[in-house]
């Protein structure tokens, strides 16, 4: 991705403070069959920071512990090997993966992360900002889109859902999509998730990674499992 581009779209939107994202090691993620991107809403608790390269960051924030990139990090895993073997990993070998925190941890290396608003937020989001930042930056995340050339994006959350399929024309799609279920466009499947750092149950890998294994071998949105 054309850092140098991604910089001139900053400073189009008079930003002097905002998070640089994208594809965690450039090298690895154009080379992985899975091509997972996680489409987000926003960073958080970095103002004052300048900007924020969640690039260099992501292994930092894996170690100590933050929901979002280890969720991330243990569904790319899971996905990889399922895509590669074109069958979903059983109960058992999901719970032996995540004893190997070394392949999890470097499963980081093959995904890319996009987030919707490019500042700072609260711990809590605000889904009326988010959406008005996707209507700001629509050509900029269409740019990084279209730069990236996922195989897999998931969605995490409604409103990015909505970001991705109504705001954007490159995936757009005006019909209703239940969570847990898919589209496939531009040779694209969007998976819509509840966010990575979700709580309780409402983002797990384990399930994910079955549906959208499932769905990369065409079964259809009836056939995923609506709960593991």
């Amino acid at each position: 991705m054309n850092a140098a581009q991604y910089e001139e779209f900053a400073r189009n939107r008079g930003l002097t403070e905002y998070a640089f994202d994208g594809a965690i090691l450039p090298s690895a993620w154009r080379t992985c069959n899975s091509r997972l991107l996680f489409y987000l809403k926003e960073n958080y608790g970095y103002r004052g920071c300048g900007v924020t390269d969640i690039q260099k960051l992501a292994h930092c924030w894996y170690d100590n512990g933050i929901k979002t990139y280890r969720s991330v990090a243990l569904l790319a895993a899971s996905l990889h090997i399922a895509l590669g073997r074109s069958a979903a990993l059983s109960l058992q070998e999901f719970e032996d993966l995540k004893r190997s925190p070394t392949i999890v941890r470097e499963s980081l290396n093959r995904v890319a992360i996009v987030n919707v608003k490019k500042t700072s937020g609260a711990s809590k989001s605000d889904d009326r900002e988010i959406r008005r930042e996707s209507r700001r930056n629509a050509d900029w995340l269409s740019w990084q889109l279209r730069q990236l050339e996922p195989k897999h994006i998931i969605a995490g959350g409604t409103v990015c859902w909505h970001s991705l399929t109504l705001d954007l024309d490159l995936f757009r799609h005006d019909g209703s999509v239940a969570k847990h279920s898919f589209i496939r466009k531009e040779g694209t499947l969007i998976y819509h998730a509840s966010h990575p750092a979700a709580r309780g149950r409402s983002f797990d890998p384990f399930r994910v990674h079955v549906n959208m294994t499932n769905a990369q071998r065409g079964q259809s949105d009836a056939n995923l499992s609506p709960y593991i």
